[in-house]
């Protein structure tokens, strides 16, 4: 596990937030249409978080569930994990997937001017601590502190 910190084949859908539930759960197929699911998730966390904290998660979340469409699925097969979990001090965010080789993301630079390229340099900039684990796929996690 690798930590950074700044100085089934599955054909539909599967969530579980229970009503003021501290941590939300989704199973998310290989779709694209599936990044607005994984941002809603974020607001229906209880205690709701702080405005800048929750809109920091919906992005966060984005990029993390965007980059394993894009880059860790094979084929589009599988599923993506998603787990969002209000913590005392900060919002846990994870994307997990299973079909990918394992192969590690990495933070590289971005050309300013870019229009894409900017998902780890988003989670790095607004995150407190992430990281990511390999093994039986690819987790990238990472946390906003809250307070």
């Amino acid at each position: 596990m690798t930590a950074y910190r700044r100085e089934a084949s599955a054909n539909t859908n599967e969530a579980s937030v229970e009503r003021n539930a501290a941590c939300a759960r989704l199973r998310l197929s290989c779709n694209p249409s599936v990044v607005a699911e994984a941002r809603r998730a974020v607001g229906r966390i209880e205690p709701p978080l702080p405005g800048p904290v929750a809109d920091s998660a919906r992005l966060l979340v984005s990029e993390l569930v965007t980059n394993s469409i894009l880059h860790g699925v094979a084929e589009g097969e599988g599923w993506i994990d998603v787990i969002i979990e209000r913590r005392p001090r900060c919002v846990r965010i994870e994307v997990l997937d299973c079909a990918s080789s394992g192969r590690r993301p990495v933070l590289r630079p971005v050309d300013p001017t870019s229009t894409s390229g900017w998902g780890l340099q988003l989670v790095d900039r607004l995150a407190t601590v992430w990281g990511v684990e390999t093994g039986t796929g690819t987790r990238v996690w990472c946390e906003i502190a809250t307070a």
